[in-house]
């Protein structure tokens, strides 16, 4: 079977990595949740060394354990075309998901995950997910 492309999802908010998975699986992609700095940064040393392939990472900006952000220098360092999805609480709290604004945000992520799913990219992009 052909091999699906690998979403991180770096987020100690269940709901949202809920949504998130949710969505990467609609468009095909795999999706790993991890919930602490830590946690990821064990992974991201897990997959480099398995060779695995990841295409996005989404990190929120507030884990129990640190700032998301720092992650960003091992994520370019593990794997260099990952493209970076920021992610805060702020778009998700007091927004139900059948609510017309979440809709257009899933669907916002699921077209740039297509587009990265499709696309070689030589550097690593941010996108970043906002309130509007």
């Amino acid at each position: 079977p052909p091999v699906k492309p690998l979403l991180l999802c770096v987020d100690d908010t269940q709901i949202k990595s809920r949504v998130i998975n949710s969505i990467a699986n609609a468009v095909n992609w795999d999706c790993l949740t991890l919930t602490t700095c830590s946690e990821g940064l064990d992974a991201f040393r897990a997959l480099s060394k398995a060779n695995i392939v990841v295409g996005a990472v989404v990190l929120d900006c507030m884990l129990p354990d640190g700032k998301g952000q720092s992650l960003i220098p091992n994520i370019k360092k593990y794997f260099p075309k990952a493209r970076i999805i920021k992610n805060s609480t702020e778009p998700w709290r007091g927004v139900k998901v059948d609510h017309e604004y979440t809709r257009e945000k899933i669907q916002a992520f699921k077209d740039f995950l297509k587009e990265v799913a499709e696309e070689t990219c030589e550097q690593t992009l941010c996108y970043e997910v906002k309130a509007g």
